[in-house]
């Protein structure tokens, strides 16, 4: 781990109001469940539970803090990996570690790099430009003018954190996203927890959130304006009377071809109603020494811009790959067998979670997957996996190819690959997933074990 502490995204991100855009039950570990009654939870309340899950395991005892992983060497004599680090805090120093596999949960964010949208003038602004990314510790936003640029998860998030404090906050978006308004105290979580054992509520509340999630993505694929239109619909519903709810929150994507952003007790709409937030469809002109002029003649008066538009993708950590000795120039855009292995590069596991569902759901069901290999591979006496390489005349495409959010596909270059058929297709489904995990064959024509 690179830095002191776990937590990755969770300890990380700083920003005012910083929480999950998925529901804690689904998104929780299914060998720890989550206990709070609350289906959100903020980045501090993940980042407890995650630390409290890894001392239930000495976790903590295990992991080399402040060592980043600059680039990871197989050699096939040995059926060994030699794992290159050196130190972030301290010393300089280098080391190495050797392991015969490697689970790489990187996840799929780039730390390293902010995403800085090109912006005309911006750097005239007389006020502070930030990003949720680099959030400052001595940002003072109260009684501030604020326009939040962005209208994907994170800025459904800030704009209510921050108009508690900001005099006003406008979020300027080129185009509307489509926003999800749930109770953040799900009732039959309230009944579970009343009525029955904790094991039993926790078990039913995490099958519902599935089952739902994959109705949901499952009918935006069959009936997606029906969906479209409910989504609309609970967005006119908890506004004032007359809000120009077409111009505003009317996508023109389909449904879940971007990620849907979570608005947990309808905290976005009464920001709205209730905070004075202003919500402003239009392009950027360019910027001023005092604001934003925008293509619509309009000039939005700002002392803190935040540039919420997303973030660079970053495929296994941006570790170097070696292979006896030779680098494996596009290791991070190989093509994926089972959405879990990659193609080619023996005894390495990714950790590639759902975008359509919880992130961690499918992490649950890859490192099942990954327990069964290794204990059919140790009984049969073999000490190393590799998947083949997908057909020379399969087309392949982005993991993340039925979404066209603009930070994935800015980065789909340069991450993961998927053919068009077994195994060579990241799932949609869980329940196909939980099969092909759980009792799917270990050895097929597709893989090598040596």
């Amino acid at each position: 781990e690179s830095r002191d502490s776990l937590g990755g995204t969770w300890d990380f991100y700083k920003y005012p109001g910083v929480r999950t855009d998925s529901d804690m039950y689904t998104m929780a570990y299914s060998f720890n469940p989550w206990k709070d009654n609350k289906t959100t939870a903020s980045a501090s309340a993940v980042n407890s539970y995650l630390k409290s899950t890894a001392d239930l395991m000495n976790i903590p005892d295990h992991v080399r803090f402040n060592e980043k992983v600059e680039k990871i060497c197989w050699s096939s004599k040995d059926s060994m990996w030699t794992i290159h680090t050196h130190r972030t805090k301290g010393s300089d120093s280098t080391g190495k570690v050797t392991g015969r596999f490697v689970f790489m949960c990187a996840g799929y964010t780039n730390f390293n790099h902010i995403h800085k949208p090109d912006i005309k003038n911006v750097e005239s602004f007389k006020g502070r430009v930030v990003h949720p990314q680099s959030w400052p510790d001595d940002l003072d936003y109260v009684d501030k003018e604020i326009v939040v640029i962005g209208s994907g998860a994170t800025a459904i998030t800030l704009v209510p954190a921050l108009a508690d404090a900001a005099k006003h906050v406008t979020m300027l978006q080129r185009s509307p996203s489509y926003i999800l308004q749930l109770p953040n105290i799900d009732p039959v979580a309230a009944f579970c927890a009343r009525y029955l054992p904790a094991s039993i509520g926790n078990t039913i509340m995490r099958c519902k959130n599935i089952f739902e999630q994959q109705v949901t993505y499952a009918a935006s694929r069959v009936w997606n304006d029906g969906v479209r239109n409910l989504l609309i619909l609970g967005m006119k519903m908890n506004l004032k009377k007359g809000y120009d709810v077409k111009t505003h929150f009317t996508p023109k994507y389909p449904v879940l071809t971007q990620r849907l952003c979570l608005s947990p007790d309808t905290d976005f709409t009464d920001a709205i109603n209730n905070k004075g937030v202003t919500v402003i469809t239009d392009s950027i002109d360019c910027v001023t020494e005092t604001g934003i002029q925008l293509a619509s003649g309009t000039r939005l008066d700002a002392d803190i811009i935040v540039t919420a538009t997303g973030f660079d993708l970053c495929a296994l950590g941006g570790v170097q790959v070696e292979i006896d000795g030779v680098v494996i120039e596009n290791a991070a855009s190989s093509c994926v067998y089972k959405g879990a292995l990659l193609c080619g590069i023996p005894n390495l596991v990714v950790a590639l979670g759902y975008l359509t569902a919880s992130w961690t759901l499918r992490i649950d069901l890859i490192w099942s997957y990954t327990c069964r290999l290794l204990e059919h591979m140790e009984k049969k006496g073999k000490h190393s996996f590799c998947p083949s390489l997908p057909p020379d005349n399969m087309p392949l495409s982005s993991v993340f190819k039925i979404f066209n959010s603009s930070y994935l596909n800015r980065g789909a270059a340069r991450f993961f690959k998927q053919g068009t058929s077994y195994p060579y297709v990241v799932n949609t489904s869980y329940y196909a997933d939980w099969w092909t995990f759980h009792y799917g064959a270990l050895e097929d024509q597709w893989i090598e074990l040596n």
